[in-house]
């Protein structure tokens, strides 16, 4: 899709659910892009207008935007939500402008690290959330400052670190990604209940899980329990970001369980 010159904003739902929108090319006249205006596309690439200011809550929301997202220099306000859901893995500031980093604006991408401008002086709650982190800083993402200098004295929170020192990093865990294990997953009696920690480093990396035929136990594993492996935490209104690509199930398997797989 094509806008041509002349328009300056994109008004609330205007593309929504358009799943086969792929591709965008801009105005350079487009000063604003309004709540949910591109909410649950299938945007791959996005290069936004030069002359855009501002953002609303869910303009892009899961729309699978993927990469790394240049925002221009006039831009000074992004909405909740705004980039919610994506598959992020970089995001440049191009301006100093923007004050605050709004509610869940990047929450569950794949970003690790993102060097901030130092205009910004409020990052909104779980901004941040449901990303993969650095596995280093215990795969926290690493908020990096203009010159290491935190002017806005921005807290730590639970999901990132400003300018994490030297005594944020972890020891590495050494796994074999290529095969999966019992230490891998988690058991109640003979049933399958999930990820342990371990497995869930590891499915980071490998998307292809093999699901054990015995428990801890030695005993034939039958059952996979409800919400096993489910790619939404409701409770931490997040996703899971498993994104398991095939499984493969033991032949003593009888149930598998509500949710599983969802």
């Amino acid at each position: 899709m094509t806008i041509p010159d002349g328009y300056t904003y994109v008004g609330q739902d205007a593309f929504i659910y358009n799943v086969k929108l792929s591709s965008i090319k801009f105005a350079d006249t487009i000063t604003y892009i309004s709540e949910y205006a591109f909410g649950h596309c299938n945007i791959a690439n996005l290069t936004l207008p030069k002359r855009l200011e501002r953002i609303g809550d869910t303009g892009f929301f899961d729309s699978n935007i993927q990469g790394t997202l240049i925002l221009p220099e006039n831009l000074a306000s992004l909405g909740e939500r705004a980039f919610k859901g994506n598959r992020l893995t970089d995001v440049i500031f191009k301006g100093n402008k923007i004050e605050c980093i709004s509610e869940q604006a990047f929450e569950d991408n794949n970003l690790k690290t993102v060097n901030i401008p130092d205009s910004i002086n409020m990052i909104e709650e779980a901004a941040f959330n449901g990303n993969d982190g650095e596995a280093e800083y215990a795969y926290f993402v690493v908020l990096k400052t203009p010159d290491g200098e935190n002017t806005n004295n921005l807290p730590d929170k639970e999901n990132y670190f400003i300018n994490p020192s030297a005594d944020k990093r972890v020891s590495k865990i050494e796994l074999n990604y290529k095969k999966w294990d019992n230490r891998d997953f988690k058991f109640e009696g003979t049933a399958v209940t999930g990820f342990s920690g371990t497995g869930l480093l590891k499915v980071k990396v490998n998307k292809k899980v093999v699901i054990p035929g015995f428990n801890n136990n030695n005993e034939p594993i039958t059952e996979i329990s409800d919400s096993a492996f489910r790619n939404v935490d409701f409770e931490g209104q997040s996703l899971n970001k498993l994104d398991i690509e095939a499984v493969t199930l033991p032949k003593s398997l009888k149930t598998i369980g509500d949710f599983a797989f969802q």
